[in-house]
C-alpha cells in the first residue's frame, strides 16, 4: 500500500515528506481511511431519532482495522461472516443503513455529509504537529474547521447537516473555540444555528394578523348575509369573497396551531408532523382548497368591476343565476389544481403533513394558477385606471381627475389581491434580516386584505344604509350603559 505523502518544505537539497493524517473531533492523526469510517458513522448517528424507522438508528460495534501497520478500532456493523467498517461504499453498510431511514433524502444527506468530511480531510487538514500555537484542522461531525490560531474563535456558516429538514435560506453561524494551549473546545456552539425562536416569532405574528382579519370580517359577513334587501351583485360578490377569506383564515389558523406550532414547541419528536397521519394531511388539503377559493373570488370580483366600470350597460343585464353558475364553474376549475396537487403529494412527497415542499416543484401546481389569476387582475385594474382617468379628464368641470382615479384604484387593490404580487418574488439572500422583513410584510399583507375589504366595502359602504343605523344603535347603547354610569 502506497502511503499518501505531501511536501512540507523543500529545496534543491532537502525534501521532507510527511504522511497525511486527519482529525475527527477528539481523535487526532488518523489515516484518511480510518478517519472516513469515524466521520461516516458520525454523519449517521448525529441526527434526530424521528428520521429513523421506529425512531431507532442502527447501533454500531467496534471493528479492528489494520492500517499502516497499526491496529485501529473503528465503528462497524457485524454480519454473519465478518465485521464491516462503517462506510457508505461498503454494500452491506449501504443496504442496511438506507433501510434504517424513513426518507430517501435522509440517505442522500448521510452520504453527502460523509463525502464532505472526506473532502475536508484531503483538502484542509495537514500534519501540523510543529505548529503548537494553532488548533489543528478538524471535522466535528457536521462542519469542517481549518487550523485556527490559539485563543481565537473560528466562525462558520451553519452546516446543512445541523438541520433535519431544509436549512434556512439565510446564513446563521456556528462557533468553535480554540484554547490558548492549541486545543479545541470539545463541542461546537450550534445554539446560534437554532431558527426556532425566529420561526416562533413569525408564527405568532401570522396568527395575530389572521385572527385580527377574521375578527374584522365576521361582522361584515353577518351584515351582508342578514340584510336580504342588499341585492346588488357587487355586494353579493364581496360577501362571497369575505366568507372565503374567513374560511381560509380559520383553516390556516388551525394548520399553524395544530401542525406548525406543535412542531416548533414539542420537545420530544412525537409531533403531529412527524407522525404524518391522514387528518393533518386533510387539514392541509382543505387549507389549500380554501386559499384557491379566495383567489377565484378575487378574480370574479375583478372581472365584475372591470365590466361594471368600463362597460356597465352590458354587464348589468347578467342575472343572479348566471353569476352563481359562473362562480361555481370557477370554484370547480380552481379545485382541480388542488386535487392534482394532492395526488402528486401522495405519489412523490407523502410526508410532513404535506407542509414541506422545499426541493420539489409540487407547490407550483397551486402557485401557478394563483399567479395567473393575480396577473389577470392586475391587467384588469390597469385597464380600469386608464378608462376612468380618461373619462374623468374629459368630463367638464372635473377638478381632480387624478385624485379620483387614485381613490378608485386604492379601493380595488385589496379586492383584486394586487398586494400579493409584491410577495411573489422570494428574496434569496444571505441576510436573515431581509428574509425576516419579507415574511413579516407577507403576513401583514395577508391579514390586511380582509380588514381593508371589510372596512372599505362594508362598514363604510354607502350602498348599505343599515350600517349607519347599526353604528348609531351601538353608540347609543355605549352612551346609555357605560358613559352615563361613568359620568354619574
Amino acid at each position: 500500500m502506497n502511503p499518501q505523502v505531501y511536501i512540507i518544505s523543500g529545496s534543491a537539497k532537502i525534501v521532507v515528506l510527511a504522511l497525511k493524517t486527519c482529525n475527527y473531533r477528539s481523535l487526532e492523526n488518523l489515516p484518511p481511511k480510518i478517519f472516513a469510517y469515524h466521520a461516516c458513522w458520525g454523519c449517521y448517528i448525529y441526527n434526530r431519532p424521528d428520521i429513523f424507522v421506529n425512531n431507532t438508528p442502527v447501533m454500531a460495534i467496534t471493528c479492528p482495522v489494520i492500517q499502516e501497520s497499526k491496529i485501529f478500532e473503528v465503528p462497524g456493523i457485524k454480519t454473519e461472516m465478518k465485521c464491516v467498517p462503517f462506510h457508505y461504499s461498503h454494500v452491506e453498510i449501504d443496504l442496511l443503513i438506507s433501510k434504517s431511514f424513513k426518507w430517501k433524502d435522509s440517505v442522500e444527506k448521510w452520504i453527502s455529509c460523509s463525502k464532505d468530511a472526506e473532502k475536508c480531510c484531503h483538502n484542509v487538514m495537514f500534519n501540523e504537529n510543529e505548529e503548537s500555537d494553532k488548533c489543528k484542522g478538524t471535522w466535528d461531525g457536521w462542519t469542517c474547521f481549518e487550523s485556527t490560531k490559539a485563543g481565537t474563535v473560528n466562525t462558520k456558516v451553519c452546516s446543512q447537516y445541523a438541520y433535519t429538514n431544509q436549512p434556512p435560506r439565510c446564513h446563521h453561524f456556528c462557533h468553535k473555540l480554540c484554547f490558548e494551549n492549541g486545543t479545541w473546545q470539545a463541542h461546537t456552539n450550534y445554539a446560534t444555528c437554532d431558527v426556532t425562536p425566529t420561526f416562533l416569532f413569525r408564527l405568532k405574528w401570522n396568527l395575530g394578523t389572521l385572527a385580527t382579519s377574521a375578527i374584522f370580517c365576521v361582522p361584515a359577513a353577518f351584515i351582508l348575509l342578514i340584510f336580504r334587501d342588499l341585492k346588488a351583485p357587487k355586494l353579493k360578490m364581496i360577501r362571497n369573497l369575505i366568507l372565503s377569506i374567513i374560511l381560509h383564515n380559520i383553516l390556516l389558523l388551525l394548520v399553524k396551531i395544530i401542525i406548525i406550532y406543535d412542531e416548533l414547541t414539542t420537545p420530544e419528536h412525537n409531533t403531529v408532523m412527524s407522525n404524518n397521519r391522514w387528518p393533518c394531511k386533510l387539514l392541509t388539503f382543505l387549507e389549500k382548497l380554501s386559499g384557491n377559493f379566495v383567489f377565484t373570488f378575487m378574480l370574479f370580483q375583478a372581472i365584475y368591476l372591470h365590466q361594471l366600470l368600463t362597460n356597465p350597460f352590458k354587464f348589468r343585464r347578467i342575472g343572479d343565476t348566471q353569476l352563481i353558475t359562473l362562480q361555481f364553474c370557477g370554484i370547480f376549475l380552481s379545485s382541480i389544481f388542488v386535487f392534482g396537487w394532492a395526488i402528486a403529494m401522495v405519489l412523490y412527497n407523502d410526508d410532513n403533513c404535506w407542509q414541506v415542499t422545499d426541493g420539489t416543484m409540487l407547490s407550483w401546481l397551486i402557485n401557478i394558477p394563483r399567479l395567473i389569476m393575480l396577473i389577470i387582475n392586475l391587467l384588469l385594474l390597469i385597464h380600469i385606471v386608464w378608462t376612468l382617468w380618461s373619462a374623468f379628464k374629459s368630463r367638464e368641470g372635473e377638478l381632480q381627475p387624478n385624485l379620483r382615479t387614485v381613490k378608485v384604484s386604492l379601493l380595488c387593490l385589496p379586492l383584486f389581491g394586487i398586494p400579493f404580487l409584491f410577495m411573489v418574488v422570494h428574496p434569496y439572500s444571505e441576510s436573515c434580516e431581509l428574509l425576516h422583513f419579507y415574511y413579516i410584510s407577507m403576513y401583514l399583507i395577508e391579514g390586511a386584505q380582509g380588514i381593508l375589504i371589510a372596512i372599505f366595502h362594508c362598514y363604510t359602504e354607502k350602498e348599505i344604509p343599515q350600517i349607519t343605523i347599526i353604528f348609531d344603535e351601538i353608540a347609543m347603547y355605549i352612551k346609555t350603559n357605560f358613559l352615563s354610569n361613568i359620568a354619574a
